[in-house]
């Protein structure tokens, strides 16, 4: 989108041959939304700069002509989260600024919009909450789109959204012993809710500070929890909550079947076999304890889970553009920017422990580490300079697609993960 004006195309999610070129004037201020394609008919969501309704633009490729409403819609009463869209509907997901009510603002045509609330129980207010206070922010809560957020700003929030058909997840992981998985049916507009426990260390209230996780994968409930003796991971298939693999090691044991470290090296990730195959329990748990936590999984081409579990710590570009407070270096840096652009802003520094596991069972199974999505496509960014709002990264029929803009070359690049 430029200032006056923005082009889309419309590619072959096979080849990226570009099939259909679109462009449409835009008003001052205006920021796109989402869209999406339904019945061969592209929709495309402009938000206004007072925020305070959107512009559709519903556009026929066999006709060439393109049909323009405007739907008054504003979130003055509420705090987003994330706009989603999912290639058959765009989906504002906020919360309401005086209650820890959820809404679902739903846009499937060009003229109207459907808002569905997801309210808690009473019980369940302070986990909706997450203890914050409600009229100020959003609280610790992150969108899980697709293996492209796996990384360790997204996969580090207690409160984690995944959108699965029309089932919208939530994870919450506010406390070591137990994490809750609501579920809203957007379909029968009904809220279902359940609780997951956890084995920690017996005496994890007793050894001082205490990092746990949990992220949701395919089928599975992954859980890490660590302190200062102790590393405890868990497997839970979460369609009957069954415990399929525990796994506790004391500071004085090592962590078995390491397999390769990914760490930041000439601005890329590497992967790389470390000299040593285990790891001391004691030493690592130190090294999250210090900083905090991450747990993330993602498959290979043989459908095993590759389950990292890392540390992380997060600081601002300093002067002169390097990271780290006032530009000093931070080792194994590695960037992501909090705006989902590949503009680098915030740097990460990350040690991470990866393990593959066979995901029915929980069981180990042999392999060499790899790099998931999310790596391969910051590695790519490293070389390339891409400019803001001229890229989009979205997910399609269990694929994630990278796409982004050259406008020197008038030309775009097409990359399937």
């Amino acid at each position: 989108m430029g200032a006056d004006s923005a082009l889309a195309w419309i590619s072959n999610a096979t080849s990226g041959d570009s099939l259909i070129r679109m462009g449409w004037s835009i008003v001052r201020g205006e920021t796109f939304a989402g869209g999406f394609i339904k019945n061969q008919e592209v929709y495309l969501y402009l938000e206004n700069e007072e925020k305070t309704s959107l512009r559709v633009l519903r556009y026929n490729p066999g006709t060439g002509l393109t049909d323009e409403h405007t739907i008054p819609f504003s979130l003055s009463r509420e705090l987003l989260l994330e706009k989603i869209s999912d290639g058959r509907r765009l989906i504002f997901l906020a919360r309401e600024k005086k209650s820890n009510n959820y809404n679902l603002h739903i846009f499937s045509n060009d003229s109207t919009f459907e808002t569905l609330s997801i309210k808690p129980a009473e019980e369940d207010q302070e986990l909706f909450g997450m203890g914050g206070p409600t009229r100020k922010y959003i609280g610790d809560f992150a969108f899980i789109a697709d293996e492209l957020n796996a990384n360790p700003i997204e996969a580090k929030a207690h409160g984690k959204f995944y959108l699965r058909g029309d089932s919208l997840i939530l994870l919450i992981d506010k406390d070591p012993l137990w994490t809750f998985v609501f579920t809203y049916d957007i379909l029968n507009k009904s809220l279902t809710k359940n609780r997951i426990p956890h084995n920690p260390s017996s005496d994890f209230s007793a050894t001082g500070r205490v990092k746990f996780n949990t992220y949701l994968y395919e089928n599975n409930l992954y859980y890490a929890c660590v302190t200062r003796d102790s590393i405890v991971v868990e497997v839970v298939r979460l369609s009957d909550t069954t415990t399929l693999r525990s796994v506790r090691l004391s500071s004085k044991e090592e962590i078995p079947n390491r397999v390769s470290d990914i760490r930041l090296k000439e601005g890329k990730y590497r992967s790389e076999r470390t000299k040593q195959e285990t790891i001391s329990t004691r030493a690592f748990a130190k090294e999250i304890r210090e900083k905090d936590i991450f747990i993330i999984a993602a498959k290979d081409d043989k459908g095993n889970h590759q389950l990292s579990l890392g540390s992380y710590m997060a600081s601002i570009t300093g002067a002169g553009g390097s990271p780290g407070i006032g530009g000093a270096r931070i080792p194994y840096t590695i960037e992501y920017n909090t705006s989902k652009s590949l503009t680098k802003k915030v740097f990460i520094s990350n040690s991470s422990v990866k393990i593959m596991l066979d995901p029915a069972t929980g069981k180990d199974v042999k392999g060499e580490g790899f790099l998931n999505n999310f790596e391969r496509l910051d590695n790519m960014s490293v070389d390339s300079d891409v400019t803001p709002n001229l890229e989009s990264i979205f997910f399609l029929k269990g694929t994630s697609y990278y796409v982004f803009y050259n406008p020197e070359a008038q030309s775009f690049a097409f990359l399937r993960f």
